[in-house]
């Protein structure tokens, strides 16, 4: 993965598995910027059903901080 202040790859610092995504803690080796990534399995978003028994496609969310 790469840096989102200077685009160098980053390292994983923690990483905390949950049963529907992984949440990682990163720091870039060229400015030691640091961030939270959220990993979701793609197969994830064709479980989520609408009302109607629709299999529909979720929405990626990402949070920097």
């Amino acid at each position: 993965m790469t840096c989102p202040e200077c685009g160098e790859k980053t390292k994983v610092l923690e990483s905390n598995d949950n049963e529907d995504f992984v949440e990682r803690r990163r720091e870039c080796f060229a400015c030691g910027y640091r961030f939270n990534t959220i990993e979701v399995d793609k197969d994830l978003y064709e479980r989520v059903v609408n009302r109607n028994d629709k299999k529909v496609k979720g929405e990626r969310k990402c949070r920097f901080g």
